[in-house]
């Protein structure tokens, strides 16, 4: 069973993932874990590491749910603009002022990183800002009722 970097993942983990995960929670070793998903002892690990990190961030928070859809790249340009995605329970309302014209802007964040973040907006009930809409019409972020 092996999964495609095109695949979406069910719920917040890829199929391979759940079962790396829950192999190793039944103390399976790597080379096991390798085996069973189609990858080799290393690959296993690092699919492993994987799948702990986005089960562990979804389980302290689970309405912030940035690790579930967005990827490394995503992450990081996102903290060379100083908005931490992954720690600030709030940044998706920093996030949702973005016009998706200004994230293409943005260097290394390509259409695929830029359709990541807008499912992780939508998961929230928020959209990229339209680029005509001035910063001064003000919405409403459904969670927790600030001011976008």
């Amino acid at each position: 069973m092996t999964s495609t970097s095109k695949e979406r993942p069910v719920g917040y983990l890829t199929e391979r993932e759940r079962e790396a995960l829950s192999m190793r929670r039944d103390k399976r070793t790597f080379g096991e874990i390798g085996r069973a998903i189609g990858v080799s002892t290393n690959q296993a690990r690092v699919v492993f590491l994987k799948a702990e990190k986005k089960d562990r961030t979804a389980a302290a928070c689970p309405e912030h749910n940035a690790a579930m859809f967005l990827g490394v790249r995503a992450v990081h340009c996102f903290r060379n603009h100083n908005i931490d995605v992954l720690s600030d329970p709030k940044a998706h309302i920093a996030v949702a002022r973005f016009s998706k014209s200004d994230l293409e802007t943005i260097p290394n964040l390509g259409q695929n990183s830029i359709r990541q973040i807008s499912e992780w907006l939508s998961s929230n009930g928020l959209a990229f800002r339209v680029k005509a809409e001035k910063i001064s019409s003000r919405r409403k972020c459904p969670h927790c009722g600030e001011d976008i």
